[in-house]
C-alpha cells in the first residue's frame, strides 16, 4: 500500500511506449475529462495515460427556495461554511441571481467565510476575490468545524447561539452540522446543488484493448465506486464487479471513497497525504515511478 506524501512529484516514472516499447500506465479518472487540468497534466508529465469519465451529474437545487432565502440574511450569520469548489460556485451562482455581486456580500461583516481546504479557498478567491477567513491547517470538515470552535470560544462569545449557515450538497455528510449543533451554534444547512447518477456506457469504462488492465482508478467519492460497481455489475454480476475492482489499484480523496470501496471488499491502494488533488497526484506518480509492483492476482 502507497501512502502519498508531498514532495513524490518527481518521482522516476515508467518507460512509455515511445521509449522501449513499455506501455505506458494507463490511469481511469472517475469524474469528467479535464474536471481537474492540473492533475490530470501532472499525471500525463509521468507519463501516464489518462482516461476521464464522469460518473455523476451535478446541478444547482430543483428547489433554490432555503439557499436564496438563507443569501437574502447574510447579515443575520456569523459564519458561512463551505466544504467544495461546487459549494462556493452554486452560492455565487445564486447570489447573482438574486442581483447581489459575491464580492460586496463577501465584504460585508458579519457575516464571516470558512473553506475547508484550499481548493475550496481557491474556489472562494475567484468568485468572492478575497480569501477566506478560515481554512484549517487539516482539510477535511471535521477540523473545519473543530478550529471554527475554536475561534468562536478564542473571541470570549464562545458557540452558543453562533448563527451559521452551511450550503451543502445535498448528500453532504453530517461531521459538520453534528459538532457545530452539539456545541450550541445554531446551524442552518441548506442545499446548495445535488449531484445525481449518471452511468455511463460500460465500454468507457474498459481499460485500453493494448493492456491488461487500468495501472489506477481514482476515486473522490463514495457514489462513484458505487456507480462504477453497478455499471460492471450489468455485464460482469455483482461478485465478477468486485473482483474485477479489487485487481485494481485504486486510489482515493477522502473518507467516502475509502469506505465505499471497504464495503465492497476492496481495500485502496493510493492514499492522499492530505485530501487535496495535488497531494493525490503525488501519491499517484510515486507509485507509478515505484513500478506498481504488487502483483495483479
Amino acid at each position: 500500500m502507497v501512502h502519498g506524501t508531498a514532495g513524490h512529484a518527481d518521482a522516476p516514472r515508467r518507460e512509455t511506449a515511445g521509449e522501449h516499447g513499455v506501455r505506458p500506465p494507463s490511469v481511469l479518472i472517475t469524474r469528467e475529462e479535464r474536471a481537474n487540468p492540473t492533475f490530470e497534466d501532472r499525471l500525463v508529465q509521468a507519463g501516464a495515460r489518462v482516461h476521464g469519465v464522469s460518473l455523476t451529474q451535478t446541478a444547482q437545487p430543483s428547489d433554490p427556495g432555503p439557499l436564496r432565502a438563507a443569501l437574502l440574511t447574510l447579515s443575520a450569520y456569523d459564519w458561512v461554511v463551505l466544504t467544495s469548489g461546487r459549494g462556493v460556485k452554486s452560492v455565487a451562482l445564486e447570489l447573482r441571481a438574486l442581483g447581489i455581486d459575491p464580492r460586496v456580500a463577501a465584504g460585508k461583516m458579519p457575516p464571516r467565510w470558512g473553506c475547508v481546504g484550499p481548493g475550496t479557498a481557491s474556489s472562494f478567491q475567484t468568485e468572492f476575490d478575497r480569501a477566506p477567513d478560515l481554512v484549517p491547517q487539516r482539510f477535511d470538515a471535521a477540523s473545519l468545524a473543530a478550529e471554527l470552535l475554536t475561534r468562536l470560544d478564542e473571541s470570549g462569545d464562545g458557540a452558543r447561539d453562533r448563527r451559521v449557515l452551511f450550503p451543502a450538497a445535498a448528500n453532504a455528510r453530517a461531521e459538520l452540522p453534528t459538532r457545530l449543533r452539539g456545541a450550541g451554534c445554531r446551524l442552518n444547512q441548506v442545499v446548495a446543488y445535488e449531484i445525481t447518477a449518471d452511468p455511463p456506457p460500460i465500454d468507457r469504462l474498459l481499460p485500453p484493448e493494448d493492456g491488461a488492465g487500468w495501472d489506477v482508478v481514482v476515486f473522490t467519492s463514495g457514489m462513484a465506486v458505487q456507480i462504477l460497481l453497478q455499471v460492471l455489475g450489468t455485464r460482469l454480476g455483482e461478485s465478477g464487479a468486485q473482483a474485477w475492482l479489487g485487481r485494481t489499484r485504486c486510489a482515493v480523496l477522502g473518507l467516502s471513497a475509502a469506505e465505499a470501496l471497504r464495503e465492497a471488499g476492496i481495500e485502496p491502494s493510493v492514499f492522499a497525504a492530505r485530501p487535496t488533488m495535488n497531494d493525490l497526484a503525488d501519491a499517484i506518480i510515486a507509485y507509478l515511478g515505484a513500478g506498481s509492483q504488487e502483483p495483479r492476482e
